[in-house]
């Protein structure tokens, strides 16, 4: 199968040198899969049987859990040799748990409206801090509402904020402007929500979104998690290591940092646990699907490199996904079915009966797992962070991972970063790549673009520089409330 490649333009040579380069890298991507063990060694579970996933229910509540920045290799349900998430790992045992879902995006704001639209960064042109999502462009929430659905969310990052376009199609929109003094944490996004849910809580055609921001930066859990995984530790500690500079820390440093983002994890997942307990007594967990994801990933000193933004390698744009609904009839199992966050947005329509538009860039989750052929080959998962002039843009296939980097925009950047020691991997003149081999070497270790087949890097190249083409102008944003600015400051994205 041929996966139709959005864009692509009418010229007839086009078509023929893009098809003659699909068909060479399509026979490398036949049957190829990765063992979940590949990535997160400790993993342990079984391979979701043919036949487990049914036809679902149209018109039930469909309830979406993002928490900022987490990892799916420090999930128990992963094989993370930590507990740091014992209610995600039981829920996980009653659902199914997905090894290959990525972002397309390595911050939150991109990342959540490619979310929202079903469409990757240059289409829905959210790229930079200043950016909101354009009017002309839909969201999930409008698809499901015209399918006669109450759309409600509650929203902990301000990124992910009404402020920039996020609330469009919904009903009710909880957000950080007015509910909380400063950044809420995941009980009080949770506790907002069970009260939208309880007004609510008769109705099937339901859809709940909500948004945890406790595991981003900077790491300050609270009593008894700030010692729970590196008790004694009496060195020095850091809640919020450098990106790139000056970030050599010593072992034990280290250890502690990766220590506190496991104790939030921790905190966050027994809060979770609070938030199904009540599912269950509102009738809720039983009868809604419900799907818990991420936004982004966590560097923790891989490539030199810590936090978010900035960089799209696997340990920034691999996702965990979790999914718990009536239509799985095999628990506990796991699926390597080849996702992005694109393919949100038709499976929730699906789910709700609603109008998947013809422009939508994702497939649905539900179909790719009941049917692992109809996922195409190849399949490409685009990722970009285009901000403050950086401009770094990821084609991943299954087999191999191209990053390339544009010659940064010196002037943008010295307006917003205006230190380029802070990111000494941001070139001004020159363009960059790293090409990868994923599936042997999936952490990214040794740049194969050196050597690598001519034919192939001219394929991936070909594919990726036909996406970085603006496709719309972005929407700029002419004020910010002075609390959310304050906010964001707080998560590292204002100077």
């Amino acid at each position: 199968m041929i996966e139709y490649i959005h864009s692509i333009g009418e010229k007839s040579s086009f078509l023929l040198v893009f098809a003659l380069l699909l068909c060479s890298a399509t026979a490398a991507e036949i049957s190829v899969d990765e063992p979940p063990q590949n990535y997160t060694p400790g993993f342990k579970r079984e391979p979701l049987p043919e036949g487990a996933v049914a036809s679902p229910e149209i018109g039930k509540p469909i309830i979406w859990i993002v928490i900022d920045a987490l990892r799916p290799d420090h999930l128990g349900s992963y094989g993370y040799h930590r507990d740091t998430s014992p209610a995600l790992d039981e829920f996980a045992d009653e659902g199914i748990v997905l090894t290959r879902y990525f972002a397309n995006s390595s911050w939150t704001r991109t990342a959540t409206a490619s979310m929202l639209t079903g469409r990757l960064p240059t289409h829905h042109a959210v790229q930079c801090s200043d950016h909101k999502l354009p009017e002309d462009v839909s969201t999930v929430a409008e698809q499901l509402k015209k399918a006669g659905y109450t759309t409600l969310a509650v929203v902990g990052n301000g990124n992910a904020s009404s402020a920039f376009g996020f609330n469009k199609g919904f009903d009710v929109f909880e957000d950080t402007m007015g509910n909380w003094k400063g950044l809420p944490r995941a009980s009080q996004v949770y506790d907002l929500g069970l009260k939208l849910l309880k007004k609510h809580r008769d109705k099937d055609k339901l859809f709940l979104f909500l948004f945890v921001v406790d595991p981003h930066d900077p790491y300050r859990p609270k009593p008894p998690y700030d010692e729970m995984f590196m008790p004694g530790y009496r060195g020095k500690v850091v809640h919020t290591p450098h990106w790139e500079h000056n970030n050599d820390y010593p072992e034990e440093t280290q250890k502690k940092i990766v220590a506190l983002y496991d104790g939030l994890i921790r905190s966050t997942d027994d809060q979770t646990r609070v938030f199904f307990e009540s599912l269950r007594k509102l009738g809720f967990y039983d009868r809604a699907s419900i799907f818990i994801t991420a936004d982004h990933g966590e560097a923790f000193g891989e490539h030199g490199i810590y936090k978010h933004g900035y960089h799209l390698f696997e340990s920034h744009i691999r996702l965990p996904l979790l999914i718990r609904a009536p239509w799985l009839k095999a628990r506990g199992k796991y699926s390597s079915v080849y996702l992005q966050q694109l393919d949100l947005f038709p499976t929730f329509c699906q789910l709700g009966g609603a109008e998947v538009p013809n422009d939508l860039q994702g497939i649905s989750i539900i179909d790719a797992l009941r049917d692992r052929s109809s996922v195409p080959i190849p399949r490409y998962v685009i990722s970009e962070y285009k901000c403050f002039g950086i401009k770094r843009t990821s084609i991943r296939t299954r087999t191999y991972k191209l990053i390339y980097q544009q010659p940064a925009d010196r002037q943008a950047f010295m307006k917003t970063v205006k230190k380029p020691e802070l990111l000494p991997s941001v070139s001004f003149d020159k363009e960059t790549f790293m090409l990868f081999q994923v599936l042997e070497d999936p952490h990214e270790l040794k740049n194969i673009w050196p050597e690598a087949n001519a034919e192939l890097k001219e394929h991936l190249l070909f594919v990726l520089k036909n996406e970085i083409d603006e496709k719309r102008p972005p929407r700029k944003i002419n004020y910010l409330d002075p609390q959310l600015v304050d906010e964001l400051r707080s998560l590292g994205y204002v100077r």
